[in-house]
């Protein structure tokens, strides 16, 4: 017994050395939320809507509510010109002031680029384009590098289907080099590529002789639960709703016929499938995510970030939506990552309601991500 504690002492020890060494500059990360429908997620950016749909009551409200950062999604056509590494310096400057609020009400953000899908594809597609996307974030990270980098932090992009594997990782990597030769203290995050899924970080090798970086993943397991009536992504999904969590497995006909049409023979399917196969299951979920925490042992402890999860409201069961948050939230924290639930205020959100000048806390979400007692 004494030998195998002294082993595991070492090998805690070991682990400790391997984590210092990766030299996040970043205060940790523990509770955050995601800013959705603001600089990103709705088409049109007018400084009017800008500074009227996210305002210093919300920076005090998400302050209260008790996150300690924020997860900041930016359109590339906000700050980015048609000018390869070129910015909208206006744009810029104003993001700068809004930022500030934030860092002064001691909530640190993540400047997550964040662009619709004809932007991906044109980096599948084009070398122009993703010459043009290293010079940007280049400009961009020279932009905001005097800001503390123990409070701000640098996404390379989020969710950049159909870019994957080995191509992704190519792009992220000259980004990275980019946004470190601009910015060389900041502590960039990176993601796997694709939908930045769990499936998708475990099969991503973290970059050799890079510190400084965060690794992300986002969950939304099982997705025909967290997404259900959710008229984008999966059809499937769409076309479901009522499903509750968790769900035994043998419960899956009982819970088809209840969600599912009974002529939508694809949709009836999947649903009593995934249930009776135990993929709506309490078990099914931790052991998933607990497949990253072996991803991170078998990478050296590498940084690990949750950096969205949630569950759409529309037709998810209120109750069943607070214990996925909960048993969610509480998984992450038991490997010792940070997270940020999507989103402050849409669809999937953790205030009541999403009008401007409205908003009021949600204290039943808030309790399921452990900020209520």
């Amino acid at each position: 017994m004494n030998l195998l504690l002294t082993c595991l002492l070492v090998g805690a020890c070991l682990m400790c050395s391997v984590a210092s060494a990766a030299g996040l500059t970043a205060r940790p990360l523990k509770r955050g939320i995601n800013l959705s429908h603001w600089y990103a997620q709705w088409g049109e950016y007018s400084e009017a809507r800008l500074a009227t749909y996210l305002t210093e009551d919300d920076v005090r409200l998400i302050a209260r509510m008790g996150f300690d950062h924020v997860r900041l999604t930016l359109n590339d056509t906000v700050v980015f010109t048609t000018t390869p590494g070129v910015l909208n310096a206006a744009n810029v400057e104003r993001l700068k002031q809004r930022i500030t609020r934030f860092l002064d009400a001691n909530v640190a953000v993540i400047v997550d680029l964040h662009p619709e899908d004809s932007y991906k594809r044109a980096l599948h597609d084009a070398p122009t384009a993703v010459d043009k996307f290293v010079d940007d974030w280049g400009a961009l990270a020279a932009a905001i590098k005097d800001f503390d980098p123990g409070m701000v932090l640098l996404e390379v992009m989020n969710e950049p289907n159909p870019n994957i594997e080995d191509g992704w990782r190519a792009i992220q990597k000259r980004c990275i080099d980019a946004i470190r030769a601009a910015a060389p203290r900041h502590t960039i995050i990176a993601c796997p590529g694709g939908w930045t899924g769990i499936a998708d970080l475990v099969k991503f090798k973290p970059y050799d002789g890079i510190d400084n970086v965060l690794y992300t993943f986002h969950c939304y397991d099982p997705h025909i639960y967290t997404h259900q009536s959710a008229q984008w992504g999966w059809p499937v999904a769409a076309r479901v709703q009522d499903i509750d969590w968790p769900l035994d497995p043998g419960a899956g006909e009982a819970t088809a016929r209840h969600s599912a049409k009974a002529s939508d023979t694809e949709a009836f399917g999947h649903v009593k499938w995934l249930v009776d196969h135990g993929e709506l299951s309490e078990k099914w979920l931790t052991d998933r995510i607990a497949t990253v925490a072996q991803w991170q042992m078998q990478n050296g402890n590498v940084p690990v970030y949750a950096g969205e999860f949630g569950v759409y409201t529309k037709s998810a069961p209120r109750p069943s939506r607070l214990r996925w948050l909960k048993t969610t939230r509480t998984a992450f924290e038991s490997h010792g990552w940070g997270w940020a639930m999507w989103d402050y205020a849409g669809g999937f959100s953790v205030v009541k309601t999403e009008t401007p000048g409205k908003r009021d806390a949600d204290e039943e979400v808030l309790k399921a991500l452990g900020l209520r007692k």
